[in-house]
């Protein structure tokens, strides 16, 4: 994919995104990475999702992205009766890091909600959940890590990133593919609700 910068780079998923463009694209970098979820969160208007490592940072805070992440996370939040889901595989070394602790803080205050009504609800993958992942990698797309799941963000229901390397941050993703996004939604809630929440 040929860009000048970051900010052109942007722009283009901007474009993209905007006109529903169903190519299937790659990204292959932790910046990169940043640029395409965040840009999903931007024109998603109901349910995020998404399964991660940890919530460490490592995209969300990664050098050179500056605040595009979090500022279109609050933007996809300020936004009425939007959802972010995310399942984790464990919690991060340092619990203090900013994703996983705006997470916890306010999946926190609606612990107590009935779950369609939780702004952000943040659980621990199950065992089963990552058998799945295991399960759903393609063959021939392999990774640099041993025994490494497949991670996904899904927004809405036609927006997918689906994450092979977990080192590499290398992705296939899409701002308008009903059939593959249908299917990351389907595996994902049918385990969501019976993960443990991050409560501690």
């Amino acid at each position: 994919m040929r860009y000048n910068n970051i900010e052109d780079f942007r722009e283009l998923l901007k474009y993209w995104a905007s006109e529903k463009n169903s190519s299937i694209f790659s990204n292959g970098d932790p910046l990169e990475a940043n640029a395409v979820i965040g840009t999903m969160y931007e024109h998603s208007s109901s349910i995020v999702r998404f399964f991660a490592t940890d919530t460490s940072g490592i995209i969300a805070e990664c050098d050179g992205c500056g605040e595009f992440y979090f500022q279109a996370l609050d933007s996809f939040l300020s936004k009425p009766h939007t959802q972010l889901k995310v399942l984790i595989e464990r919690k991060p070394d340092d619990e203090n890091k900013r994703l996983f602790k705006f997470l916890k803080e306010n999946s926190l205050k609606d612990k107590d909600l009935p779950p369609h009504l939780r702004k952000i609800d943040f659980r621990f993958a199950s065992k089963d959940f990552l058998e799945l992942m295991t399960n759903r990698r393609p063959k021939n797309l392999k990774s640099s890590v041993k025994n490494d799941y497949i991670h996904y963000t899904t927004g809405d229901n036609s927006m997918f990133r689906i994450e092979y390397d977990s080192s590499k941050n290398t992705a296939k993703f899409s701002f308008n593919n009903e059939e593959i996004t249908a299917q990351l939604i389907q595996d994902f809630d049918s385990f969501f609700y019976t993960c443990e929440q991050v409560n501690n």
